[in-house]
């Protein structure tokens, strides 16, 4: 499979006009249509004990996980576990020892902002908060009080807790909904610019159209990531509604037009896209990862262009350079936080 194919495949999702609603709901508060009445609304793995029984401080999560692949059953929804970075024990397991340095990040945050600030380029880092944070009440088990890295690290990073809910969650997905972005995305530029969150929202929504989506598989149910087996359970998740983001004109996909070095980093097809129709002519730069493609709706919506790259952390200047973008967003799942690279480790020139 080539490069367009791979792009061609990725997008195949974004580009169906046909399910669009003739008069999208346009209100911050209207994100989360997802109808989920014929879901079970308490279905606990028949191994594992349900929230009544035990809390998160009780649980040996080496054990209580051991023989799941990568999805844990809640209410009304589906957990991510095993993953590499530990999502959930991060939060509720007092014994799980983290790889972060918080002082090393700090650090090394205020001198890559001080780059992006010397090259005349707004920058800022942002956390989407995990699944397991904004839906904590539906944990198979009842929680203390999370920890988590965010809180360590406020003076260089901005939790978008403060802008998303449980409602933003897909039931089978470990990523944010699709149309958390026009709030993130408002967030954001009320960081960067003049305006206040209140004025970005309302322009992003008058600049995109939600559609309903009534079979949505999501990335936990994937045959590598599904725990329980084939049966009634698995069919009754394997597809379920959402609701997802387009914009109400056309777009140019640019991607041919990148130098093809920064095309694909690590396997991971980078997306570029021009707005003729938006909000202001500006450019942005998005260090991401696998939450990029479910937004990038939105960024669109108010930046003429968008360069998003999957750098896994690693800092790549030369991708700067090339792009010159007036606005960088480092925007990461918070799950991430945990195995971090440092700038101060990739960048030695005096700043």
């Amino acid at each position: 499979m080539n490069f367009h194919d791979i792009c061609k495949n990725i997008f195949r999702f974004f580009k169906k006009n046909n399910h669009t609603e003739e008069n999208p709901t346009k209100k911050q508060n209207n994100t989360n249509n997802i109808d989920t009445s014929s879901i079970s609304t308490d279905i606990i793995s028949s191994n594992r004990k349900t929230s009544n029984d035990l809390t998160s401080s009780d649980i040996d999560f080496n054990s209580y996980f051991k023989d799941l692949k990568k999805t844990l059953l809640g209410r009304d929804t589906i957990f991510l576990v095993n993953d590499t970075n530990n999502e959930i024990r991060q939060h509720y397991d007092k014994s799980y020892v983290g790889h972060i340095d918080y002082n090393k990040f700090i650090k090394s945050q205020r001198q890559k902002k001080h780059y992006f600030n010397k090259q005349g380029m707004n920058y800022a880092f942002f956390a989407i908060p995990d699944k397991s944070i904004l839906q904590k009440n539906r944990l198979p088990f009842k929680t203390n009080t999370p920890y988590r890295h965010v809180d360590k690290l406020r003076e260089v990073v901005y939790d978008l807790k403060d802008v998303v809910d449980e409602t933003d969650c897909d039931i089978t997905d470990s990523h944010i909904k699709r149309t958390a972005g026009p709030k993130i995305n408002a967030y954001i530029l009320s960081k960067f610019h003049d305006k206040s969150y209140e004025y970005y929202l309302e322009k992003i929504y008058e600049k995109i159209k939600i559609y309903h989506v009534e079979k949505y598989k999501g990335d936990l149910m994937s045959q590598k990531n599904w725990s329980y087996g084939e049966g009634e359970l698995k069919d009754k998740y394997y597809y379920v509604p959402t609701d997802a983001v387009n914009l109400v004109n056309e777009y140019e996909t640019l991607i041919d037009e990148a130098p093809e070095e920064f095309k694909l980093y690590k396997k991971r097809p980078s997306l570029y896209f021009r707005n003729n129709q938006s909000i202001s002519n500006k450019k942005l730069l998005l260090l991401s990862d696998s939450y990029a493609e479910r937004l990038f709706h939105s960024f669109i919506a108010y930046y003429r262009e968008v360069f998003a790259y999957w750098d896994h952390w690693d800092f790549n200047e030369d991708v700067v350079k090339w792009y010159n973008p007036d606005d960088v967003v480092e925007l990461r799942g918070e799950r991430f936080l945990d195995n971090p690279l440092y700038f101060s480790d990739m960048y030695h020139e005096e700043i």
